[in-house]
């Protein structure tokens, strides 16, 4: 009998599961039918698709992090507010950006809100930034966490270096710094 129960367990669960890609496949045709309609030559970019699905789906969940949900409208609001936070540092369209983060959603929009800007960006490893890297990297500027201030202090890199992460609380992060999270996206212009 507990065989049974457990075989009936499964199937319902494989049932549910593929009941739900296949209703995320639907949502999806849409986007794909638009993709295979356009031209070779369209300009398609990441936050371009973003600020679309934060316009027609600004409640959806865009993805999960740590069991937490994170919409649309929400990512699209961080991302606007880092592209204001970089262009106050200086990053412009074609500006060499280097980003060593860990895999988080700061990281994640931080790349979206590069891209909008049209700066083109080298992923370094995070924790390990050595200037060897840094100089092969091209980059003007540097977006690291601020679990990564201190390895890139440690290698004395000649970089100016963004802070991005960790919430916007006041923190001393020392000469040379800029704290992205310190900006105010409405002062920007």
């Amino acid at each position: 009998a507990d065989v049974v129960g457990v075989a009936g367990d499964t199937a319902s669960k494989v049932m549910s599961d593929t009941r739900d890609l296949a209703i995320g496949a639907l949502r999806q045709l849409p986007v794909l039918r638009r993709l295979n309609d356009a031209s070779t030559m369209a300009r398609i970019s990441l936050g371009g698709v973003l600020a679309e699905r934060a316009r027609t789906h600004p409640n959806a969940t865009a993805f999960l992090y740590e069991g937490r949900g994170h919409t649309y409208a929400d990512m699209n609001r961080r991302v606007d507010a880092i592209v204001r936070g970089l262009i106050s540092a200086g990053v412009r369209h074609g500006t060499m950006v280097g980003l060593a983060m860990e895999t988080r959603p700061s990281a994640l929009t931080t790349i979206i809100a590069l891209n909008r800007l049209g700066a083109i960006t080298c992923i370094l490893r995070p924790g390990v930034i050595t200037p060897t890297e840094l100089r092969l990297s091209g980059a003007e500027l540097l977006v690291v966490d601020p679990e990564h201030v201190e390895a890139v202090r440690a290698e004395d890199a000649e970089i100016r270096v963004l802070v991005l992460g960790g919430g916007g609380d006041p923190r001393d992060l020392g000469a040379g710094i800029t704290d992205l999270e310190q900006v105010d996206p409405d002062a920007v212009v």
